[in-house]
Protein backbone atom coordinates (compact mmCIF):
# COMPACT_ATOMS: atom_id res chain seq x y z
CA UNK A 1 0.00 0.00 0.00
CA UNK A 2 2.79 2.37 0.96
CA UNK A 3 4.54 2.05 -2.21
CA UNK A 4 1.17 2.82 -4.03
CA UNK A 5 0.81 5.74 -1.94
CA UNK A 6 -2.07 4.92 -0.10
CA UNK A 7 -0.36 6.26 3.11
CA UNK A 8 -3.58 6.69 5.03
CA UNK A 9 -4.25 2.99 4.47
CA UNK A 10 -0.69 1.93 5.22
CA UNK A 11 -1.09 3.99 8.91
CA UNK A 12 -4.07 1.54 9.60
CA UNK A 13 -1.98 -1.64 8.19
CA UNK A 14 0.53 -0.48 10.57
CA UNK A 15 -1.44 0.54 14.02
CA UNK A 16 -2.39 -3.47 13.23
CA UNK A 17 1.36 -4.83 13.20
CA UNK A 18 2.61 -2.35 15.98
CA UNK A 19 -0.42 -4.27 18.26
CA UNK A 20 1.23 -7.08 17.79
CA UNK A 21 4.60 -5.95 18.05
CA UNK A 22 4.62 -2.21 20.03
CA UNK A 23 8.28 -2.30 20.65
CA UNK A 24 9.43 -3.14 16.89
CA UNK A 25 11.20 0.28 15.86
CA UNK A 26 10.91 -0.62 12.46
CA UNK A 27 7.05 -0.46 12.68
CA UNK A 28 7.37 3.01 14.14
CA UNK A 29 9.64 4.07 11.91
CA UNK A 30 7.04 3.14 8.69
CA UNK A 31 4.36 4.46 10.06
CA UNK A 32 6.07 7.97 10.63
CA UNK A 33 7.04 7.69 7.46
CA UNK A 34 3.45 7.63 6.47
CA UNK A 35 2.45 10.18 8.54
CA UNK A 36 5.29 12.59 7.21
CA UNK A 37 4.14 11.43 3.75
CA UNK A 38 0.49 12.76 4.56
CA UNK A 39 1.95 15.93 6.08
CA UNK A 40 0.88 14.97 9.51
CA UNK A 41 4.38 16.20 10.91
CA UNK A 42 3.04 15.82 14.89
CA UNK A 43 1.64 11.99 14.15
CA UNK A 44 5.30 11.66 12.57
CA UNK A 45 7.19 12.88 15.09
CA UNK A 46 5.62 10.30 18.09
CA UNK A 47 5.96 7.38 15.97
CA UNK A 48 9.73 8.66 15.19
CA UNK A 49 10.41 9.21 18.82
CA UNK A 50 9.57 5.73 19.57
CA UNK A 51 11.21 4.46 16.71
CA UNK A 52 14.48 6.39 17.98
CA UNK A 53 14.22 4.81 21.37
CA UNK A 54 13.86 1.41 20.74
CA UNK A 55 16.70 1.64 18.05
CA UNK A 56 18.85 5.02 18.77
CA UNK A 57 21.44 4.07 16.49
CA UNK A 58 18.89 4.01 13.81
CA UNK A 59 20.27 6.72 11.08
CA UNK A 60 17.65 6.97 8.46
CA UNK A 61 15.02 7.15 11.42
CA UNK A 62 16.73 9.94 13.15
CA UNK A 63 17.08 11.93 9.93
CA UNK A 64 13.43 11.51 9.17
CA UNK A 65 12.92 12.70 12.66
CA UNK A 66 14.82 15.71 12.01
CA UNK A 67 12.72 16.13 8.87
CA UNK A 68 9.19 15.77 10.22
CA UNK A 69 10.48 18.06 13.43
CA UNK A 70 11.36 20.77 10.59
CA UNK A 71 7.66 20.50 9.06
CA UNK A 72 6.18 20.91 12.14
CA UNK A 73 8.55 24.21 12.82
CA UNK A 74 10.79 22.90 15.45
CA UNK A 75 13.85 24.14 14.28
CA UNK A 76 15.76 23.45 17.42
CA UNK A 77 14.88 20.13 17.73
CA UNK A 78 15.05 19.27 14.35
CA UNK A 79 18.87 20.58 14.37
CA UNK A 80 19.56 18.33 17.81
CA UNK A 81 18.26 15.12 15.12
CA UNK A 82 20.23 15.67 12.91
CA UNK A 83 23.04 15.77 14.72
CA UNK A 84 22.48 12.52 16.19
CA UNK A 85 22.44 11.77 12.46
CA UNK A 86 25.51 13.11 11.80
CA UNK A 87 26.69 11.56 14.95
CA UNK A 88 26.10 7.83 13.67
CA UNK A 89 26.97 9.13 9.84
CA UNK A 90 28.76 12.16 9.01
CA UNK A 91 28.61 12.08 5.59
CA UNK A 92 25.13 12.11 5.34
CA UNK A 93 24.31 14.53 2.54
CA UNK A 94 21.22 14.82 3.19
CA UNK A 95 21.09 15.29 7.01
CA UNK A 96 23.61 18.41 6.39
CA UNK A 97 21.21 19.93 4.24
CA UNK A 98 18.26 19.27 6.82
CA UNK A 99 20.77 20.58 9.47
CA UNK A 100 21.61 23.66 7.45
CA UNK A 101 17.79 24.39 6.55
CA UNK A 102 16.88 24.21 10.21
CA UNK A 103 19.62 26.90 10.89
CA UNK A 104 18.51 28.76 8.11
CA UNK A 105 15.39 29.24 9.48
CA UNK A 106 16.66 30.04 13.09
CA UNK A 107 18.77 32.75 10.91
CA UNK A 108 21.45 30.89 12.33
CA UNK A 109 23.24 32.39 8.81
CA UNK A 110 26.79 31.27 9.60
CA UNK A 111 26.39 27.84 10.80
CA UNK A 112 23.98 26.58 8.31
CA UNK A 113 25.88 28.00 5.25
CA UNK A 114 28.57 26.03 6.92
CA UNK A 115 26.42 23.00 7.21
CA UNK A 116 25.23 23.19 3.43
CA UNK A 117 28.77 24.07 2.51
CA UNK A 118 29.14 20.74 3.55
CA UNK A 119 26.29 18.98 1.94
CA UNK A 120 27.63 20.08 -1.30
CA UNK A 121 30.87 19.08 -0.99
CA UNK A 122 29.38 15.41 -0.20
CA UNK A 123 27.46 15.78 -2.88
CA UNK A 124 27.96 18.14 -5.38
CA UNK A 125 24.67 17.43 -7.71
CA UNK A 126 22.70 18.75 -4.97
CA UNK A 127 21.67 21.69 -5.82
CA UNK A 128 19.24 23.11 -3.06
CA UNK A 129 22.43 22.84 -0.80
CA UNK A 130 24.37 25.06 -3.55
CA UNK A 131 20.96 27.61 -3.45
CA UNK A 132 20.80 27.85 0.19
CA UNK A 133 24.21 28.37 0.81
CA UNK A 134 24.56 31.26 -1.81
CA UNK A 135 21.79 32.98 -0.07
CA UNK A 136 22.67 32.40 3.98
CA UNK A 137 26.57 34.15 2.59
CA UNK A 138 23.61 36.98 1.29
CA UNK A 139 22.60 37.26 3.97
CA UNK A 140 26.07 37.66 5.77
CA UNK A 141 26.79 40.24 3.14
CA UNK A 142 29.82 37.72 2.24
CA UNK A 143 28.32 38.17 -1.47
CA UNK A 144 32.31 37.12 -3.11
CA UNK A 145 31.54 34.24 -1.23
CA UNK A 146 28.44 33.21 -2.44
CA UNK A 147 28.87 34.39 -6.00
CA UNK A 148 30.48 30.71 -6.79
CA UNK A 149 27.58 29.16 -5.38
CA UNK A 150 25.22 30.50 -7.37
CA UNK A 151 27.71 29.99 -10.34
CA UNK A 152 28.13 26.75 -9.58
CA UNK A 153 24.72 25.72 -10.51
CA UNK A 154 24.73 27.64 -13.16
CA UNK A 155 27.55 26.17 -14.89
CA UNK A 156 24.86 22.60 -14.47
CA UNK A 157 21.54 24.75 -15.25
CA UNK A 158 22.23 28.05 -16.73
CA UNK A 159 18.18 28.79 -16.68
CA UNK A 160 18.01 28.24 -13.32
CA UNK A 161 15.94 30.59 -11.52
CA UNK A 162 16.88 31.42 -8.61
CA UNK A 163 20.58 30.46 -8.83
CA UNK A 164 20.20 33.63 -11.64
CA UNK A 165 18.26 35.64 -9.04
CA UNK A 166 20.92 35.02 -6.46
CA UNK A 167 23.91 35.96 -8.30
CA UNK A 168 22.00 39.05 -9.67
CA UNK A 169 21.69 40.18 -6.10
CA UNK A 170 25.28 39.19 -4.95
CA UNK A 171 26.53 41.49 -7.92
CA UNK A 172 24.37 44.15 -7.55
CA UNK A 173 25.84 44.36 -3.69
CA UNK A 174 28.89 44.27 -4.98
CA UNK A 175 28.15 47.74 -6.90
CA UNK A 176 28.83 45.18 -10.28
CA UNK A 177 25.19 47.01 -11.91
CA UNK A 178 26.10 46.05 -15.22
CA UNK A 179 26.95 42.15 -14.04
CA UNK A 180 23.89 42.38 -11.77
CA UNK A 181 21.41 43.63 -15.01
CA UNK A 182 22.83 41.19 -17.46
CA UNK A 183 22.57 38.55 -14.83
CA UNK A 184 18.74 39.68 -14.58
CA UNK A 185 18.26 39.77 -18.37
CA UNK A 186 18.73 36.21 -17.86
CA UNK A 187 16.57 35.64 -15.48
CA UNK A 188 13.53 36.87 -17.15
CA UNK A 189 14.60 34.91 -20.50
CA UNK A 190 14.81 31.53 -17.73
CA UNK A 191 11.21 32.80 -16.40
CA UNK A 192 9.68 35.00 -18.61
CA UNK A 193 6.42 34.71 -16.48
CA UNK A 194 8.45 36.12 -13.32
CA UNK A 195 6.89 39.39 -12.40
CA UNK A 196 9.74 40.08 -9.68
CA UNK A 197 12.30 38.83 -12.32
CA UNK A 198 11.08 41.72 -14.31
CA UNK A 199 11.02 44.26 -11.60
CA UNK A 200 14.21 43.64 -11.06
CA UNK A 201 15.05 43.83 -14.38
CA UNK A 202 13.83 47.15 -14.14
CA UNK A 203 15.29 48.66 -11.37
CA UNK A 204 19.31 47.57 -12.66
CA UNK A 205 18.20 49.09 -15.78
CA UNK A 206 17.11 52.38 -14.23
CA UNK A 207 20.96 51.79 -12.95
CA UNK A 208 22.71 51.07 -15.68
CA UNK A 209 21.19 54.08 -17.45
CA UNK A 210 19.04 51.98 -19.79
CA UNK A 211 15.96 53.95 -19.69
CA UNK A 212 14.21 52.04 -22.46
CA UNK A 213 14.26 48.64 -20.83
CA UNK A 214 13.58 49.39 -17.83
CA UNK A 215 10.01 51.31 -18.77
CA UNK A 216 9.60 48.30 -20.87
CA UNK A 217 10.90 45.68 -17.99
CA UNK A 218 8.45 47.24 -15.30
CA UNK A 219 5.66 46.98 -17.56
CA UNK A 220 6.14 43.55 -18.39
CA UNK A 221 5.93 42.84 -14.30
CA UNK A 222 2.64 45.27 -14.66
CA UNK A 223 1.53 43.06 -17.27
CA UNK A 224 2.14 39.87 -15.48
CA UNK A 225 0.93 41.39 -12.12
CA UNK A 226 -1.77 43.71 -13.16
CA UNK A 227 -2.64 44.63 -9.49
CA UNK A 228 0.45 44.90 -8.24
CA UNK A 229 0.73 48.69 -7.07
CA UNK A 230 4.60 49.03 -6.91
CA UNK A 231 5.47 47.98 -9.98
CA UNK A 232 2.79 50.59 -11.57
CA UNK A 233 4.57 52.89 -9.18
CA UNK A 234 7.80 51.86 -10.40
CA UNK A 235 6.75 52.38 -13.74
CA UNK A 236 4.99 55.71 -13.14
CA UNK A 237 7.83 57.48 -12.18
CA UNK A 238 10.12 56.37 -15.08
CA UNK A 239 7.52 57.79 -17.39
CA UNK A 240 7.35 60.94 -15.05
CA UNK A 241 10.92 60.69 -15.87
CA UNK A 242 10.72 60.71 -19.33
CA UNK A 243 8.29 63.37 -19.20
CA UNK A 244 5.44 61.09 -20.80
CA UNK A 245 2.94 63.28 -18.64
CA UNK A 246 -0.07 61.49 -19.98
CA UNK A 247 1.09 58.00 -19.91
CA UNK A 248 2.31 58.62 -16.23
CA UNK A 249 -1.42 60.35 -15.80
CA UNK A 250 -3.20 56.93 -16.56
CA UNK A 251 -0.58 54.66 -14.87
CA UNK A 252 -1.83 56.97 -11.36
CA UNK A 253 -5.19 56.52 -12.54
CA UNK A 254 -5.11 52.63 -12.33
CA UNK A 255 -3.57 52.75 -9.08
CA UNK A 256 -6.38 55.19 -7.74
CA UNK A 257 -8.59 52.55 -8.97
CA UNK A 258 -6.80 49.80 -6.62
CA UNK A 259 -6.52 52.27 -4.18
CA UNK A 260 -8.64 55.38 -4.23
CA UNK A 261 -7.15 56.79 -0.80
CA UNK A 262 -3.65 56.70 -2.15
CA UNK A 263 -2.16 59.94 -1.36
CA UNK A 264 1.02 59.35 -2.91
CA UNK A 265 -0.66 58.31 -5.68
CA UNK A 266 -2.62 61.48 -5.71
CA UNK A 267 0.12 63.70 -5.17
CA UNK A 268 2.41 62.00 -8.32
CA UNK A 269 -1.03 62.61 -10.42
CA UNK A 270 -1.01 65.54 -9.96
CA UNK A 271 2.43 65.97 -11.59
CA UNK A 272 1.73 63.81 -14.25
CA UNK A 273 -1.26 66.30 -14.70
CA UNK A 274 0.33 69.70 -14.39
CA UNK A 275 2.77 68.28 -17.29
CA UNK A 276 0.30 67.68 -19.62
CA UNK A 277 -0.58 71.31 -19.21
CA UNK A 278 -4.04 70.55 -17.19
CA UNK A 279 -3.19 72.60 -13.74
CA UNK A 280 -6.86 72.59 -12.59
CA UNK A 281 -7.05 69.25 -13.04
CA UNK A 282 -3.49 68.93 -10.58
CA UNK A 283 -4.85 71.21 -8.09
CA UNK A 284 -7.93 69.08 -7.79
CA UNK A 285 -5.88 65.52 -7.59
CA UNK A 286 -3.91 67.66 -4.65
CA UNK A 287 -7.75 68.99 -3.27
CA UNK A 288 -8.20 65.56 -3.12
CA UNK A 289 -5.39 64.17 -1.15
CA UNK A 290 -5.43 66.64 1.07
CA UNK A 291 -9.06 65.83 1.84
CA UNK A 292 -8.18 61.89 2.55
CA UNK A 293 -5.49 62.50 4.82
CA UNK A 294 -5.36 66.16 6.24
CA UNK A 295 -2.23 65.29 8.14
CA UNK A 296 -0.27 64.61 5.23
CA UNK A 297 1.94 67.66 5.14
CA UNK A 298 3.69 66.30 1.85
CA UNK A 299 -0.05 67.10 0.12
CA UNK A 300 -0.08 70.76 1.66
CA UNK A 301 3.72 71.05 0.02
CA UNK A 302 2.95 69.87 -3.29
CA UNK A 303 -0.30 72.17 -2.88
CA UNK A 304 1.65 75.01 -2.15
CA UNK A 305 4.30 74.52 -4.74
CA UNK A 306 1.63 74.36 -7.54
CA UNK A 307 -0.03 76.99 -6.44
CA UNK A 308 2.87 79.19 -6.34
CA UNK A 309 3.64 78.14 -9.85
CA UNK A 310 0.41 79.10 -10.93
CA UNK A 311 1.54 82.82 -9.46
CA UNK A 312 -1.84 82.20 -6.73
CA UNK A 313 0.54 83.22 -4.00
CA UNK A 314 -1.45 83.99 -1.12
CA UNK A 315 -3.14 80.46 -1.46
CA UNK A 316 0.38 78.85 -1.69
CA UNK A 317 1.32 80.66 1.56
CA UNK A 318 -2.02 79.31 3.22
CA UNK A 319 -0.78 76.18 2.21
CA UNK A 320 2.50 76.45 3.73
CA UNK A 321 0.93 77.12 6.57
CA UNK A 322 -0.87 74.20 6.88
CA UNK A 323 2.03 72.17 6.75
CA UNK A 324 3.82 74.51 9.21
CA UNK A 325 0.78 74.14 11.65
CA UNK A 326 1.28 69.92 11.00
CA UNK A 327 5.30 70.78 11.59
CA UNK A 328 6.74 73.60 12.50
CA UNK A 329 9.89 72.32 11.48
CA UNK A 330 9.59 71.23 7.71
CA UNK A 331 12.58 72.93 6.56
CA UNK A 332 11.13 72.77 2.69
CA UNK A 333 8.22 74.43 3.86
CA UNK A 334 9.84 77.10 5.65
CA UNK A 335 12.17 78.08 2.52
CA UNK A 336 9.44 77.65 -0.05
CA UNK A 337 7.12 80.13 2.49
CA UNK A 338 9.84 82.65 2.56
CA UNK A 339 10.76 82.51 -0.85
CA UNK A 340 7.10 83.63 -1.71
CA UNK A 341 7.19 86.47 1.05
CA UNK A 342 10.36 87.55 -0.94
CA UNK A 343 8.99 87.70 -4.29
CA UNK A 344 5.83 89.66 -2.72
CA UNK A 345 8.08 91.91 -1.22
CA UNK A 346 6.70 91.10 2.40
CA UNK A 347 10.95 91.09 3.49
CA UNK A 348 10.16 91.10 7.38
CA UNK A 349 8.22 88.13 7.52
CA UNK A 350 10.22 86.34 5.02
CA UNK A 351 13.38 87.12 7.09
CA UNK A 352 11.76 86.11 9.80
CA UNK A 353 10.94 82.30 8.10
CA UNK A 354 14.89 82.14 6.74
CA UNK A 355 15.61 82.89 10.88
CA UNK A 356 12.81 80.24 12.08
CA UNK A 357 14.70 77.79 9.55
CA UNK A 358 18.33 78.79 10.75
CA UNK A 359 17.02 78.16 14.45
CA UNK A 360 16.63 74.82 13.33
CA UNK A 361 19.47 73.96 11.11
CA UNK A 362 22.44 76.98 11.00
CA UNK A 363 24.13 75.83 8.02
CA UNK A 364 21.02 75.10 5.76
CA UNK A 365 22.03 76.95 2.51
CA UNK A 366 18.73 77.97 1.40
CA UNK A 367 18.35 79.64 4.89
CA UNK A 368 21.64 81.26 4.32
CA UNK A 369 21.08 82.53 0.95
CA UNK A 370 17.40 83.76 2.18
CA UNK A 371 18.41 85.51 4.32
CA UNK A 372 21.37 87.17 2.81
CA UNK A 373 18.47 88.41 -0.07
CA UNK A 374 16.63 89.92 2.89
CA UNK A 375 19.75 91.97 3.76
CA UNK A 376 20.57 93.03 0.38
CA UNK A 377 17.02 94.04 -0.01
CA UNK A 378 17.50 95.89 3.29
CA UNK A 379 20.61 97.46 1.95
CA UNK A 380 22.29 95.66 4.19
CA UNK A 381 24.83 94.51 2.14
CA UNK A 382 28.19 93.80 3.74
CA UNK A 383 26.37 91.58 6.21
CA UNK A 384 24.52 89.87 3.03
CA UNK A 385 27.85 89.22 1.34
CA UNK A 386 29.44 87.61 5.23
CA UNK A 387 26.52 85.30 5.00
CA UNK A 388 27.00 84.25 1.05
CA UNK A 389 30.43 83.91 1.91
CA UNK A 390 29.72 80.75 4.10
CA UNK A 391 27.07 79.05 1.48
CA UNK A 392 29.84 79.56 -1.77
CA UNK A 393 32.03 78.47 1.03
CA UNK A 394 30.15 74.98 1.06
CA UNK A 395 28.54 75.51 -2.55
CA UNK A 396 30.07 77.53 -5.13
CA UNK A 397 27.53 76.99 -7.82
CA UNK A 398 23.97 77.99 -5.51
CA UNK A 399 21.85 79.71 -7.86
CA UNK A 400 20.15 82.50 -5.46
CA UNK A 401 23.77 82.43 -3.79
CA UNK A 402 25.36 84.01 -7.22
CA UNK A 403 21.86 86.02 -7.52
CA UNK A 404 21.77 87.54 -4.54
CA UNK A 405 25.95 88.53 -4.82
CA UNK A 406 25.14 90.32 -7.84
CA UNK A 407 22.57 92.69 -6.93
CA UNK A 408 24.39 93.69 -3.74
CA UNK A 409 27.95 94.28 -6.00
CA UNK A 410 25.44 96.03 -8.52
CA UNK A 411 24.28 98.55 -5.03
CA UNK A 412 27.48 98.79 -3.67
CA UNK A 413 28.76 100.36 -7.10
CA UNK A 414 30.43 97.54 -8.24
CA UNK A 415 28.88 96.73 -11.64
CA UNK A 416 31.38 95.29 -13.59
CA UNK A 417 32.00 92.40 -10.93
CA UNK A 418 27.97 91.96 -11.14
CA UNK A 419 27.96 91.15 -14.44
CA UNK A 420 29.59 87.37 -14.00
CA UNK A 421 27.09 86.56 -11.30
CA UNK A 422 24.19 87.53 -13.43
CA UNK A 423 25.42 85.57 -15.97
CA UNK A 424 25.97 82.70 -13.98
CA UNK A 425 22.27 82.97 -12.96
CA UNK A 426 20.80 83.48 -16.76
CA UNK A 427 22.72 80.45 -17.77
CA UNK A 428 20.87 78.04 -15.44
CA UNK A 429 17.23 80.64 -15.80
CA UNK A 430 17.38 82.87 -18.69
CA UNK A 431 14.18 84.12 -18.61
CA UNK A 432 15.05 85.52 -14.82
CA UNK A 433 13.39 88.71 -15.29
CA UNK A 434 14.44 90.39 -12.01
CA UNK A 435 18.35 89.09 -12.77
CA UNK A 436 17.85 90.78 -16.55
CA UNK A 437 16.18 93.51 -15.01
CA UNK A 438 19.76 93.90 -12.44
CA UNK A 439 21.95 93.35 -15.46
CA UNK A 440 20.31 96.15 -17.49
CA UNK A 441 21.24 98.01 -15.34
CA UNK A 442 25.40 97.04 -14.62
CA UNK A 443 25.75 97.63 -18.31
CA UNK A 444 24.28 100.77 -17.70
CA UNK A 445 26.33 101.96 -15.16
CA UNK A 446 29.39 100.90 -17.20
Amino acid sequence: MFSLGRYADSVKAFDVAIEANPASPGLWYEKGRAHYRLNAFGDAIDCLDRATRYAPGDVKAWYLFGLALEGEKRYEQAVAAFDRTLALDGNHAKAWLGKGTALHWLKRYEEAAAAYGKAATLDPTMVPALLKQGACLTELHRYEEAIPAFETVLAKNPKESTALGGLSTALEALGRTKDAFDAAIRLTSAEPKDANGWARRARLAKATGDAKDALAAISKASSIAPDHADYLRSKRDLLLAQHSFKAAADVGERLLEIDARDTEALREMAGALEGTGKADAALEALERASRVDPMDRRTWNAKGALLGRLGRTEEALTAYDQSLNLNPGDRGALAAKGRILLDLGRIPEARKAFEDGLILEPNHLDFLSGKAMCLAQEAHFDDALSLLAVVFQKDPNHYDAHRTKGLCLLRTGHAADALPCFDFVLKASSKDARVLTWKGEANEAL
